[in-house]
């Protein structure tokens, strides 16, 4: 988390997307998204040393067949409601420094880990690092039995609660480390309906996210093309 949060921090000096890729790739990460607002969201694939294990992704795989036609379609239409709340364009109180105004200080990053040997155990944490210094400042975690399995395309309803959870009892405690900007482990809008875990939970939370997903199906790779032949985007990489 620190070496990305150190990347972003080196990339995003100024607005343009090329010292982005740049810094990025010093690190080995090629980048294939871009910036959305509330979530401000940049789906990233992940290295192989980042990628949590594939068994247990495959143990919640087999889960997906339990969830009946009528849940996936209320969970497409929340998507639907939850998307129409989305901000793409920067609207930050903060700016990056050095600003004479508010800066960002404050950066979260968000997973969520299962047991090998019971998917629907779960453990989700929280840390929050000072984005001058990249030391930690907070960290919290939840441990939680989920009862929603994985199914390709609703990551967001089995994770985002336990997230928000967490989030939302730092905000109660008025912790003066809440984060300006939270990155997490999901897509945000490269998605089959362009609102994956990292939009959900920046909607819902009124929080500015970085989606930093590790897949993308094919609907996604299709989403990836139309953003790579699309001049006006491709000129902002370049």
């Amino acid at each position: 988390m620190a070496r990305l949060l150190l990347c972003q921090k080196a990339a995003t000096r100024n607005h343009r997307c090329k010292p982005l890729h740049r810094a990025l790739q010093l690190y080995g990460v090629s980048v294939v998204g871009i910036f959305c607002r509330r979530s401000r969201s940049i789906s990233i694939p992940r290295t192989k040393a980042m990628e949590k294990s594939s068994q247990t992704e495959e143990q919640s795989q087999s889960h997906d067949s339990s969830t009946s036609s009528h849940d996936r379609q209320n969970w497409k239409t929340e998507q639907n409601i939850l998307k129409e709340k989305l901000i793409k364009e920067d609207n930050f109180t903060w700016k990056l420094p050095p600003s004479t105004s508010q800066e960002l200080r404050y950066v979260g990053g968000c997973d969520i880990s299962f047991s090998k040997h019971d998917p629907s155990l779960a453990c989700g944490t929280l840390v929050v690092l000072d984005f001058n210094t990249l030391e930690v400042v907070y960290q919290d975690f939840s441990l939680v039995t989920l009862s929603v399995p994985y199914v390709a395309g609703f990551l967001a309803f089995r994770e985002a609660p336990v997230i928000l959870d967490i989030l939302e009892k730092m905000k109660r405690s008025d912790n003066p480390f809440y984060p300006q900007l939270l990155m997490v482990d999901g897509n945000g809008i490269l998605h089959p309906r362009g609102f994956g875990l990292a939009c959900h939970i920046g909607v819902t939370a009124d929080l500015p996210t970085i989606g930093v997903g590790k897949n993308a199906d094919i609907r996604s790779r299709d989403y990836i093309r139309k953003f790579e032949m699309n001049p006006k985007l491709r000129l902002l990489s370049e």
